[in-house]
């Protein structure tokens, strides 16, 4: 072999090592990012649940010894093909003893059959004996809309047509969804600014939320969707 062929040879072997030695430290890097990054969100958890009096727990189940069969969210959750209920925190705030939790489920796939995921924040209030009726309400979007002109399963408030205009609401038994829900609640909800939570009830339990909300604005989100639950006054009244 003469030399120009040697080198042909070498340049090849050394490219084929530089690709390799690349792949190799472009997979360790982002290894290392996802070992970084997890450590860095628990302690920034850790740190907040502390601050704050909560317990936290990277995953668990949020609802104790709840199935929470009758709670729309939770139930979408669990039938897909792969969902967690992640940064879990428990304790008392304004006196009211709630968890707070992100879930993540996937909605679908992309046209490469990559998982679609949704993740939210919630905000779970316990009410133990306030006989809370399964109940979804969400901020209209065209997704409700489309449902309506196949079956009409919105709630109607014919005394509120800006609420009934912002807000989706459903739920089995539309005469006790309509008198758990005070007017003055669903009044708060039509001229609320900013956010726009979900608010669902049943098995005993409220829930809260909106689509995931990052570590940093955590405590003025709970504000808020504080602010929801207590204008649902004596609905979600509890003791405990």
């Amino acid at each position: 072999m003469n030399l120009a062929g040697l080198l042909v040879l070498l340049s090849d072997a050394v490219i084929k090592l530089l690709v390799v030695g690349g792949m190799a430290g472009l997979i360790g890097g982002i290894i290392y990012w996802g070992v970084w990054f997890s450590r860095r969100t628990r302690q920034a958890n850790e740190a907040w649940a502390q601050q704050m009096g909560f317990q936290y727990e990277m995953k668990a189940w949020p609802f104790g010894e709840t199935h929470a069969e009758h709670l729309a969210l939770i139930n979408k959750a669990r039938r897909s093909e792969h969902y967690q209920f992640k940064h879990v925190f428990r304790g008392r705030y304004r006196h009211r003893a709630l968890t707070i939790f992100d879930v993540d489920y996937v909605i679908g796939h992309d046209q490469n059959g990559n998982p679609i995921h949704r993740e939210v924040s919630v905000v779970a209030i316990p009410c133990p004996g306030r006989g809370v009726p399964p109940f979804e309400l969400h901020p209209q979007n065209v997704l409700h809309k489309l449902k309506n002109t196949v079956a009409n399963h919105d709630i109607a408030m014919a005394d509120l047509p800006d609420f009934s205009r912002k807000y989706f609401l459903q739920g089995a038994d539309a005469d006790v969804v309509r008198s758990f829900l005070p007017v003055s609640f669903l009044q708060f909800l039509t001229v609320l600014d900013g956010t726009h939570y979900s608010v669902e009830g049943g098995d005993d339990w409220i829930l809260i939320y909106a689509n995931r909300v990052p570590a940093r604005r955590r405590t003025r989100w709970l504000e808020g969707a504080m602010a929801v639950l207590e204008a649902l006054g004596p609905a979600a009244a509890t003791h405990a």
